[in-house]
């Protein structure tokens, strides 16, 4: 006992020398230390109004991303650790502190390990009672097995901390196994990934607790958290819980890093991304610009389109305006019938919308151009186009296809209007983020205006 003693002040002291060094706003404070008239080391810590990381997520239903910004903070006092020389080997729910604020506090570093005791002068041997000195949940297997600990030592520690947060339970269930055989577990077991976890129900005995909140859009129930969870988180995580500490994060910051790669939309380093992983990280992280780049292609290519058929419409101008003057009737038959269709002075108790009018009235009027498939292109053209800056694109986009049959059917009489439908059509897919299909119209437009 007096042996124990002895050695329980020496930690004392030596946990109270390394907290004089750590000065971090995410680590609790030491504000006084010494010791009692009888030799009893004793020091006084900053105050933690909180609760352990895990129940904070649960009570407060946090989602992935706040579980991941949270988590952030403790890699951020953990790696100023690290560069202070000193290593946790404790990391776990209940020593890390969070505030009603939603600030974390590092504390506990009763079993902390210095990298180099000598800068610190504390003479802290070896520990031999493993089982007093680290939580085997969060332990790692070299830590178990006794074995040099180093900052690979913390990673592992997150790694099974992140895992918690993220499903619900801990990567290997060690409850009531021996030694020997949490160290066959930790060395040869594959912990499942995250998403699987959350996929399945709660095996007798396992630690769960309420997982992240679902994605507010989402109507998938657990499919949708699985569905974040998969790939890049799942990678990162088990990245961090390989057995072989080299295999690990090289530090604390780059696993932090890994994780606001994954909050970013960008490539993380956990997955050894192919062309199309990368590829589509930055169309996800891009989808603005690119939509936005797209509109100009398209519009670009339909000032081109417009130029060429303008230049075409020069020798087809005997034949256009008598195309011109059929159009004209039809076009302000098709103004005169939305505003009547429009007017509730009209149709007595009808207030309709421009839209409205117009998906009631051309197919009206359509019925009765059955033998002039020209003039009925170009209609269909117009109001097509019209609807689609409506926003009636279902719409827009089948008077669309009908002009674009018409004007294929008779590319000698109708070819420049061909390009022009082309674009039109584009253009709505476009609208419907249908890009693969807009950009193939757009192409073909191009390439039809170029014929002229």
């Amino acid at each position: 006992a007096g042996m124990e003693s002895e050695s329980i002040e020496r930690r004392l002291k030596a946990e109270r020398q390394i907290l004089a060094s750590l000065d971090h706003p995410y680590i609790a404070r030491l504000y006084d230390g010494g010791s009692t008239a009888d030799g009893r080391p004793y020091f006084v810590l900053e105050y933690i109004d909180g609760v352990p990381l895990d129940e904070f997520c649960e009570q407060n239903q946090l989602s992935v991303d706040e579980r991941l910004t949270l988590f952030g903070k403790v890699c951020e006092a953990v790696h100023y650790a690290h560069q202070n020389l000193v290593v946790h080997r404790d990391l776990k729910p209940s020593n890390i502190l969070v505030t009603a604020e939603g600030e974390p506090r590092l504390l506990d570093f009763g079993i902390a390990k210095l990298l180099n005791p000598d800068l610190h002068g504390t003479g802290l041997e070896p520990t031999a009672t493993w089982h007093r000195l680290l939580t085997p949940n969060y332990a790692s297997p070299e830590q178990v097995r006794g074995k040099l600990v180093t900052t690979a030592t913390d990673v592992y520690s997150l790694g099974v901390l992140l895992y918690k947060i993220l499903c619900g339970r801990l990567p290997h269930q060690l409850t009531g196994l021996s030694v020997h055989e949490i160290e066959s577990v930790l060395s040869e077991a594959e912990p499942l990934p995250p998403s699987r976890v959350v996929a399945e129900p709660a095996a007798d005995g396992d630690e769960t607790e309420a997982r992240p909140r679902e994605p507010e859009a989402s109507a998938g129930g657990g499919a949708a958290l699985r569905r974040q969870l998969s790939g890049d988180l799942d990678a990162i995580v088990l990245k961090a819980l390989r057995s072989a500490p080299q295999h690990r994060y090289g530090s604390v910051e780059q696993m932090a890093a890994d994780v606001r790669r994954f909050q970013e939309g960008r490539p993380v380093v956990a997955r050894a991304g192919s062309w199309r992983y990368r590829a589509g990280k930055f169309l996800g992280r891009n989808r603005r610009g690119l939509a936005l780049a797209a509109a100009l292609v398209l519009a670009a290519a339909s000032f081109v389109v417009a130029l060429a058929l303008q230049a075409a419409r020069v020798a087809y101008q005997r034949d256009q305006a008598r195309l011109e003057r059929d159009l004209k009737s039809q076009v302000l038959l098709l103004v005169q019938e939305i505003f009547e269709q429009s007017n509730p002075f009209v149709v007595p108790g009808q207030e309709l919308t421009v839209r409205e009018a117009l998906e009631r009235t051309v197919p009206l009027l359509q019925g009765s151009l059955g033998d002039q498939p020209a003039v009925r292109a170009e209609l269909l053209h117009t109001s097509g186009t019209l609807l689609g800056i409506l926003g009636s694109h279902d719409l827009a986009r089948e008077e669309l296809e009908e002009a674009l049959e018409l004007r294929r059917g008779d590319e000698e009489e109708m070819g420049p209007g061909l390009a022009l439908s082309l674009a039109s059509l584009a253009g709505v897919y476009r609208d419907q983020g249908d890009l693969e299909k807009a950009e193939c119209l757009a192409r073909e437009a191009v390439e039809r205006s170029r014929d002229l």
